[in-house]
């Protein structure tokens, strides 16, 4: 997904926002926030052009859904579809509410919790389609899904999948992958276990597989440089030994 493809996501979520009666919600309090939630996109837009934090604008969204969805009342039915637009509102944005708790070149822990499946894919494509000279992905069970957060990559860039396990969909998608990125290679390898993911100088691993991205709570370990380079040559070590796949 491209930054303008992600800016009209939240854009699309504002407009359909403007066009929630808030009207016809009992309590009163709560229309000037949500007033304020729609008129901010302009500087919402400019955080996430810029790269600055927006943590403050989904930290307030937060606290309006928790209190329509505790607030009591006859019109129920407005409130929840309220609620529902705010969370896919707040889905949107959280990947970029990260920025300050993680340097992307030091070491890290992100979290994504229940029913967070697009903000972890979104996040895991930003952070992996920013290689610029090579990509290794380290994963035990690959599918299509895991060649979706790699398109959008550079066409020249060396990437290099290692995995045990395929399902029926990956046959098919990689031979399409393959022709537009040529210096793409799979092998496989029985040993494969952890979940790694080195993008350049970067790396991190996963606790669930890249297909899988979304679905439990899951953990994203991110090592420093010095780390990063140990991953790397762990990485080319099962490498050698795996079996190349046409």
């Amino acid at each position: 997904m491209t930054i303008k493809e992600y800016h009209e996501n939240v854009a699309k979520q504002l407009a359909l926002l403007k066009r929630v009666k808030t009207e016809t919600i009992t309590a009163e309090k709560y229309l000037e926030p949500i007033r304020q939630l729609i008129g901010s996109w302009g500087g919402i837009q400019t955080a996430l052009v810029n790269g600055q934090d927006v943590s403050v604008e989904v930290k307030q969204i937060g606290i309006v859904i928790s209190d329509l969805a505790t607030e009591s009342g006859k019109e129920k039915r407005p409130r929840l579809k309220l609620i529902g637009k705010l969370r896919n509102l707040k889905n949107l944005l959280y990947p970029l509410t990260l920025r300050k708790e993680l340097s992307l070149s030091g070491s890290g822990l992100v979290v994504f919790h229940d029913n967070q499946e697009f903000a972890l894919y979104t996040y895991l494509k930003n952070q992996i389609t920013v290689g610029k000279t090579h990509v290794l992905i380290l994963d035990g069970y690959v599918s299509e899904g895991t060649l979706n957060i790699l398109y959008g990559l550079p066409r020249d860039i060396i990437i290099k999948i290692l995995t045990k396990s395929s399902d029926a969909t990956f046959a098919t998608a990689w031979k399409k992958f393959n022709k537009e990125y040529k210096k793409a290679e799979i092998r496989k390898n029985s040993n494969v276990h952890d979940r790694l993911v080195v993008v350049d100088d970067r790396s991190f691993m996963s606790g669930p597989s890249l297909k899988d991205a979304g679905n439990k709570p899951t953990l994203l370990c991110h090592f420093d440089k010095s780390d990063s380079k140990k991953a790397q040559d762990f990485f080319e070590l099962f490498w050698k030994k795996g079996k190349k796949i046409s």
